[in-house]
This record gives C-alpha cells, sequence and structure tokens, in this order.
C-alpha cells in the first residue's frame, strides 16, 4: 500500500513522469528486497490507474542492503535521461543524501526541478535537516509491537505460515514536493 500511497500523492501534485529507485539485496545480487518489489508494485498500481506510463528506464535498483549506498552511481543516469522524471521516489530515506547530492551535480534544484518523497521509519527524538526528503514514515513502536506479536506467535505455533503485514505510513512534510516545473 505505501508504494501507491506515495504515488498518488504524487500523482496529486501532477506528476506523470515518476521513477521507482528500489534497493537490491546486496551488491552482487539482482533481486530485490521483497518491501522494495512491494512498494514498486504499489507504484505500478496507482499509475495504470491513472493510466499513467510506466517507463521502465523509470525504475532502477541500488545496491547495497541495508547500507547507506553509493547513490552517485545510480541518480545521475536517471536524472540526465533526456525525458527525466519530474519525480523520484526513494525505496528509503537513507538514500537521501546521495539524491540529494546528485541532483546538485546535475544542476537540478529539490523541488521546483525535480519533486522527490521516501520512506523511513522516524524516532520522535529525531531532527529534520539539510539530507531530509518528503517521507512517507512508519510509526517505529507500532513497527516494534507487531515485530514482538509476530515473534511470539511464530514461538507458539512453528508450523503455522508466514504472516505478511502492512503498516499505514503517513507523510511528514510535504517540502520536496511541488508541481512539475
Amino acid at each position: 500500500e505505501s508504494g501507491r500511497d506515495a504515488a498518488e500523492i504524487l500523482i496529486r501534485a501532477g506528476h506523470t513522469r515518476i521513477a521507482y529507485v528500489g534497493r537490491r539485496r546486496d551488491t552482487d545480487s539482482q533481486e530485490d528486497w521483497p518491501a522494495s518489489n512491494a512498494r514498486w508494485e504499489g507504484v505500478q498500481a496507482a499509475m495504470t490507474a491513472h493510466g499513467l506510463p510506466l517507463r521502465s528506464e523509470y525504475r532502477v535498483s541500488e545496491p547495497g542492503g541495508h547500507r547507506t549506498p553509493d547513490d552517485m552511481k545510480v541518480f545521475p543516469p536517471l536524472l540526465s535521461l533526456p525525458e527525466p522524471p519530474t519525480a523520484v521516489i526513494l525505496f528509503s530515506d537513507r538514500m537521501a543524501p546521495g539524491f540529494l547530492t546528485a541532483c546538485s551535480y546535475c544542476g537540478i534544484s529539490v523541488p521546483e526541478g525535480v519533486s522527490v518523497l521516501s520512506f523511513g521509519t522516524k524516532l520522535p527524538s529525531e531532527s529534520h535537516d539539510a539530507t531530509h526528503t518528503s517521507c512517507l514514515e512508519t510509526d517505529c513502536g507500532q513497527l516494534g509491537r507487531e515485530a514482538i506479536r509476530l515473534l511470539l506467535r511464530r514461538i507458539e505455533s512453528p508450523q503455522l505460515p508466514v504472516e505478511k503485514i502492512s503498516l499505514r505510513t503517513t507523510l511528514s512534510d510535504s517540502q520536496t514536493i511541488a508541481p512539475p516545473g
């Protein structure tokens, strides 16, 4: 659902050329994290529902597991396309510093030249800084409670199938989202 929510926010802002930057399992893998695939499926569903094209060059994946990636490898080619996206959805807010650096390197201002929206889990004590992007955030407390519930369920009944859950997200702010220029 969160991928669809992200795309809907950008579509409501007027964007039709939306890119998604996912995350591969590691540097040697071509396989994305399951959460990355689920978000991409949501983006596709929203764009299809609005009759918007899904462009293969707008779907890229950054290697790196849960480390902060070297995003300078993936972002400049995306931002330098003959018809670049007007909005980019990042799998993780940890990609934001690399994306913002790449935008600066390419001479693109955020959000006037490109809007950006990421996903994250933000603790109440965290503050926003210069590397912050508009973010769909997951409540860390709810995430922890669900993890404990699922773990206890698995300990009690290991034979039960794996339960897939989806947590709601909330938009932290919209400072890096604007109508396309």
